[in-house]
């Protein structure tokens, strides 16, 4: 599989502030389009073109309507992105598509299906649950699921334990909060001391 389609949002385009910003939810008028991420994850081929279609769904789940957006290439593979492309893949990569249905509300819009084609001819369809399941969308709610009953570390802690207890629970180095806390003064050392007294030992 070698297309990710990713934070997908559905919503429209608004002016704010002299600005050009994507707004969720449809206009006033009820357009309703999608903005969305393409990624190509083969470490090989080059994209031609990738074909998605689209499922608007109102609030009990019926279908309202259903459109195919086409996003033309070249979008590079994953191995072959230099530092440039990296750099810009947000705004390489990102694809705006307005006014795709009219509708007040709605319930969500999702992928179905995607069709991919790669420079050298070759083709491959993608079922939509493959093409926007993300591991790391799911690591990271599981994290934050980590945090209802919130703790104070009793192992490697230095002062009341809240820094070794978040930073096991993001799986990071407890430093890196350490760091902030200090730094981050006097609102730092007075949030730390309302934690330590608010946030029950483990």
């Amino acid at each position: 599989m070698s297309i990710k389609i990713k934070t997908l949002i559905a919503g429209h385009s608004k002016y704010v502030n002299g600005k050009l910003k994507w707004e969720r939810f449809s206009d006033r008028f009820g357009n309703l389009g999608v903005q969305f991420r393409v990624e190509n994850t083969d470490e090989t081929r080059t994209v031609k073109y990738v074909r998605v279609k689209l499922v608007c769904k109102n609030l009990v789940g019926d279908v309202e309507g259903e459109k195919i957006v086409e996003v033309t290439g070249p979008i590079s593979p994953k191995k072959s992105e230099g530092i440039w492309d990296t750099l810009l893949n947000a705004a390489l990569h990102t694809y705006t598509f307005e006014n795709l249905w009219r509708v007040q509300k709605f319930g969500e819009v999702e992928v179905a299906q995607v069709e991919v084609e790669y420079t050298d001819g070759a083709t491959e369809v993608i079922d939509g649950k493959e093409a926007t399941y993300d591991p790391n969308v799911e690591r990271n709610a599981e994290k934050l699921r980590s945090f209802k009953n919130f703790k104070r570390s009793s192992k490697g802690r230095l002062v009341g334990g809240i820094c070794s207890a978040i930073g096991e629970r993001l799986g990071v180095t407890p430093w890196i909060f350490r760091v902030l806390f200090t730094l981050a003064q006097p609102a730092g050392i007075m949030l730390y001391i309302i934690l330590c007294l608010t946030v029950p030992k483990e």
